[in-house]
């Protein structure tokens, strides 16, 4: 029993250390069901923002805050790829993948970043679930998700 409350506390304190920190990675892939990509975060102006995958993907900034990829930005195509915040991103970011002509946006790869002056929320999340390939990649992922939501 008291291994199991260990590696609770191990846990618990992994994802504190992540959640405390300034950057936020994002682990950037096409959604599903079983593994969906939160729908949006918060971050503080100076933050950086990492996505990194897998397969073939890219990073664009869509003014339109969906997946018309109008006047978007382009912020990267290899992995991976990065995007500090400053004072004039202060509001709602939109960062969506462009692959296939939109497909992947269409297909949900798309999240809302607010980015707020100061010390993000605290009841907003700062970590991304990510990709998981097995049983205990998915587990961890599915457990990280739990505590996020109780603890914010």
């Amino acid at each position: 029993f008291q291994r199991k409350q260990l590696l609770l506390l191990c846990l618990v304190a992994a994802i504190a250390a992540v959640v405390q920190a300034a950057d936020v990675t994002i682990s950037w892939f096409i959604p599903s069901t079983v593994n969906p990509l939160p729908e949006s975060t918060t971050v503080s102006v100076g933050d950086t923002i990492t996505f990194q995958w897998n397969f073939a993907h890219n990073v664009y900034i869509h003014p339109s805050g969906d997946c018309n990829d109008r006047d978007a930005v382009f912020v990267g195509d290899t992995s991976p790829s990065s995007y500090t915040t400053m004072a004039s991103d202060v509001g709602t970011l939109t960062f969506a993948c462009d692959v296939a002509a939109g497909a992947h946006c269409n297909a949900g790869q798309i999240i809302n970043v607010t980015v707020v002056e100061g010390d993000p929320p605290t009841t907003s999340p700062t970590m991304m679930p990510t990709e998981c390939e097995g049983f205990f990649a998915c587990l961890i992922a599915a457990i990280v998700n739990f505590f996020q939501r109780i603890f914010g």
